[in-house]
This record gives C-alpha cells, structure tokens and sequence, in this order.
C-alpha cells in the first residue's frame, strides 16, 4: 500500500471511531489510488449512510464502494421473492 493509500486510511479510519454514533462498529477500510472501499456491518441504515458520508467526505478520496451490511433483527428472517 502507497503512503498516500494508508494516510487516506487512517484519516477515514479515524473519523469513523471519532463519531459516537459509529464508533466501535467493524467496518474495515481499505484505499487504492483514492478509492475507498467500507467492509462491514451496522445495525441501521443511517449508521451505513454515515459511514459512507464520512469517508467521502474525507479529502483525496474520489470514490467509496460500499459492502456495508445492516443486520437484520433479531428473529427476522430472510426470504427470497420469488
């Protein structure tokens, strides 16, 4: 990883843990040539939207991919349509 890559980062990676609304949920972060890609899991929709809002919000990065899944409930059940 480019020093640039891991300086992108940890600049998202700190953020995140900065806000108490996210902190200490796993999501995970990795950065090539200014594209963010957010791993993880979170329990509602706007903990994903502001994990992806905070790291597009961080200078130098030009694009998130978001895999950030929202757990489902606890005794929901997932089903397919058909």
């Amino acid at each position: 990883m480019s020093l640039a890559n891991h300086v992108l980062m940890m600049m998202i990676c700190d953020r995140l843990a900065s806000d108490r609304r996210i902190s200490g949920l796993p999501i995970d972060v990795t950065c090539s040539d200014g594209r963010v890609c957010l791993i993880g899991l979170v329990d509602t929709q706007d903990q994903k939207q502001l994990a992806l809002d905070i790291a597009s919000g961080v200078m130098g990065v030009r694009d998130v991919i978001d895999q950030i899944t929202i757990k489902l409930p606890p005794g929901s059940v997932l089903t397919r349509e058909k």
